[in-house]
């Protein structure tokens, strides 16, 4: 199969690991998406919190929408799929609170979890988990900067993990992908729904609710693809600084189209780990290294150590004997990329490794 689409036959080092199986893998997803992880919320409270502990209530119309420099603690009850009551206490922090600030707060976060008789969880922007979006309505914003925030501003929206997220993207034509449905904000006050020809129905009336939402004036449009009216393509965003060669809004690529009708549709990250049988203290020296090394290595808002068992250094197998492991990542985000390892990214119609 391999040599009928890449022209030549693969050529590999030694044995394959025969310990992986892919299917496994495949339908074993670390969080469960299916009808059984479906929870049914009982109350809510979501507040902004400052470093040093101070919480300011967020109106109810306004739940759903999160700043990348702020950070929100949410408190969660809910019953899960058996009947059973359980309280979650977020911390969510944007990627504009930087990680100091993040540490400073989670003591105070950890004593409102206690007085709640909850867990808490931390949580950067990027990584929400279902369970999270369920709490905040199903529909999550996340805008740059942090309050007030300006009207003229350009959402992209996507499924994730059985959910909705509008992310802010730049302001320009050159942010438009055929893959999502856009919601555009003038300094006007008129919203548009640019819709791509790949975004799908979900995602589309997701949109549209959104879009009235932001328009409490009723000044909302819709605009399909390839049918830009001049006014929004001339009078909406601000003119290029270099005149631009080509259509006004870059052509995308043509296996976008079929997203629409893909209803699997998702993307997925699996990190593969390999670990071999070493002498005795071969192991612990590895540790010391790994440990003096990681902060010149990670960025410093690298956190995932903290959400995810970790696999131990110390090889547990044979000496001699190689042993691989794939573990998918759920959610993720960029974050999680660590320069040590190798990952491959399923990206539906792409595959990148």
């Amino acid at each position: 199969m391999f040599a009928d689409f890449f022209d030549e036959a693969p050529v590999t080092e030694g044995q394959l690991p025969d310990n992986i199986d892919t299917m496994y893998t495949l339908k074993s997803p670390p969080l469960d998406l299916g009808p059984s992880g479906k929870i049914r919320t009982l109350r809510k409270q979501i507040q902004e919190v400052t470093g040093d502990g101070r919480l300011t209530a967020v109106p109810v119309q306004e739940e759903h929408i999160l700043f990348q420099d702020s950070m929100y603690l949410c408190t969660h009850v809910y019953d899960d799929a058996r009947g059973v009551r359980h309280t979650n206490v977020y911390l969510w922090a944007g990627n504009g609170v930087a990680e100091p600030t993040l540490e400073d707060v989670q003591l105070f976060a950890k004593n409102h979890a206690r007085q709640n008789q909850g867990t808490l969880l931390v949580i950067r922007q990027g990584q929400e988990t279902p369970n999270f979006f369920e709490a905040l309505g199903g529909i999550v914003i996340t805008r740059r900067g942090a309050k007030p925030a300006a009207k003229e501003f350009m959402l992209c929206g996507r499924r994730h993990l059985g959910h909705l997220a509008f992310d802010e993207v730049d302001f320009s034509l050159k942010s438009l992908c055929s893959a999502f449905p856009y919601l555009v904000s003038t300094s006007a006050g008129k919203v548009f729904l640019w819709k791509g020809r790949g975004c799908s129905a979900e995602e589309l009336s997701g949109a549209r609710l959104m879009g009235m939402d932001l328009a409490p004036t009723g000044d909302y449009n819709e605009i399909d693809e390839g049918a830009e009216p001049p006014s929004f393509l001339n009078n909406t965003f601000p003119p290029p600084q270099v005149p631009a060669k080509g259509p006004a809004i870059p052509r995308s690529a043509d296996h976008w189209r079929y997203k629409a009708t893909s209803d699997k549709y998702r993307v997925r990250l699996y990190k593969i780990e390999q670990t071999t049988g070493q002498p005795a203290g071969w192991g612990q020296a590895l540790q010391v290294s790994s440990s003096f090394f990681a902060p010149l290595l990670r960025r410093p808002s690298w956190n995932a150590a903290e959400q995810r068992p970790q696999t131990p250094l110390t090889p547990k197998t044979p000496q001699g004997v190689v042993k691989t492991e794939v573990k998918e990542i759920m959610p993720f985000s960029q974050r999680d990329l660590e320069p040590e390892n190798v990952y491959v990214l399923d990206a539906f119609f792409e595959m990148y490794m």
